[in-house]
């Protein structure tokens, strides 16, 4: 058996049942290309390690493919479909910097500016992922019957995330009139709020994150990332002082622990702290 092959089987009856499914297939195509016609109890680890090496400035990418091709491994043998020792247990995993990036409220105003001359599902788009602090791609996959935007409270319903679990995100009121125009704007056909090529399909992820980086070019902020939306939404509500089960909420973490690594993002409750303690300090003198 091949490295595509075990690949292929892994994906199949494993991962397609997955949300994540889209995401490693993407990763098979572009990260084993180079070692997926070797036999799994075949390849040297020399050709092993130069594919490792060959990841060198993809820390991120290059970890999850470690991890699936181990899973994939341990798979396998759990089926008695392969019977040899996982050839990459001499690789250690790089590491990763976190990205401390977010959105200033007074950089997302420079994007504002340029907003205007987007067609309208665009805008929303950018608006929705700026304010409501969901991935990129289930922006992208709202569904106009996922949409409740009447009553007290409107929300948007994710049916299944990538946690496996359905999300309730309340929609800002602000929010609200923009989805209402863009609903009544789309096709009558159109199954997506944010539809590319046709009403039917979803605009693409690619199409999305050129459409980013021109805006962000235009505004001179070329050091923000789509994602960095996601993460501001965090980081302003930590800074309001909202407690880390509230952002969890709105990130849909399916633990505590996921949302601990935002912590570092409050700083106005430590500066005011820290202000206080050096306000005492100097009282005494």
């Amino acid at each position: 058996m091949t490295i595509g092959e075990l690949l292929d089987l892994y994906q199949v009856h494993h991962l397609s049942a997955k949300v994540s499914n889209r995401y490693y297939v993407r990763l098979m195509c572009q990260v084993f290309p180079p070692i997926e016609h070797y036999p799994v109890d075949q390849i040297p680890f020399h050709i092993m390690l130069d594919w490792w090496k060959g990841l060198w400035d993809r820390p991120s990418h290059a970890n999850k493919a470690l991890g699936l091709y181990r899973a994939a491994h341990r798979w396998a043998v759990g089926l008695g479909q392969i019977n040899t020792p996982d050839q990459t247990a001499g690789l250690v995993k790089r590491p990763e910097q976190t990205r401390s990036q977010t959105t200033t409220p007074e950089e997302w105003a420079q994007i504002v500016v340029f907003l205007e001359d987007v067609k309208l599902r665009h805008r929303v788009y950018f608006w929705s992922s700026y304010l409501l602090g969901s991935r990129p791609g289930e922006i992208r996959n709202m569904q106009t019957a996922h949409l409740s935007l009447e009553g007290e409270c409107p929300c948007w319903t994710k049916p299944k995330t990538k946690n496996g679990r359905p999300h309730v995100v309340p929609i800002p009121q602000q929010l609200v009139p923009l989805l209402r125009l863009l609903k009544w704007a789309n096709p009558p056909d159109a199954k997506f709020m944010f539809w590319g090529q046709h009403p039917g399909r979803v605009w693409g992820r690619t199409s999305a994150q050129k459409m980013w980086e021109g805006l962000r070019a235009k505004a001179g902020l070329k050091h923000l990332w789509l994602n960095d939306l996601r993460r501001s939404a965090a980081s302003d509500l930590l800074n309001q002082g909202e407690n880390l089960g509230v952002v969890q909420g709105m990130l849909n973490h399916r633990s505590l622990s996921q949302t601990a690594k935002y912590a570092w993002l409050a700083i106005s409750p430590l500066a005011t702290a820290m202000q206080e303690r050096t306000d005492m300090i100097i009282r005494r003198i």
